[in-house]
């Protein structure tokens, strides 16, 4: 079973497009530890496969490495937006494609993070391209 810890004193910082939360805990020994964790909302990834059955990605400028990498197709989920909703525009708005979409899991991509990743996959047979 788990261990409890609680969170008995948090200050969140905003920076940018993000906020950070420094939050410290107590342990279930007693102890307080603190950590620093990025606060956002969850984004929707789309791993979508083309017609030559080569998986979709987009290069974008990213300051944490200061370099153009190359990513899958994402975005944030908009408040009252349903994460199917966010996968098809973002697809959308970053390469000109749209399709129907398979299965999806979420996960967490760090663990310094308080936010969900939902990842759509879209199968090839249901791809297309609209512009």
């Amino acid at each position: 079973m788990s261990k409890i810890y609680k969170i008995i004193n948090e200050e969140i910082t905003e920076v940018s497009r993000f906020k950070v939360s420094k939050r410290t805990f107590l342990t279930p020994e007693g102890e307080e530890k603190t950590f620093n964790v990025m606060v956002g909302r969850e984004i929707a990834v789309v791993m979508a496969i083309n017609e030559s059955d080569e998986i979709v990605v987009i290069r974008h400028f990213r300051p944490g490495p200061g370099i153009e990498v190359v990513e899958l197709p994402a975005g944030g989920i908009d408040n009252n937006e349903a994460p199917l909703e966010a996968a098809k525009r973002e697809l959308l708005e970053e390469t000109g494609y749209t399709g129907d979409f398979g299965q999806s899991c979420t996960f967490l991509p760090n663990v310094y993070q308080d936010f969900e990743i939902v990842l759509f996959i879209q199968p090839q047979s249901s791809f297309s391209l609209s512009r």
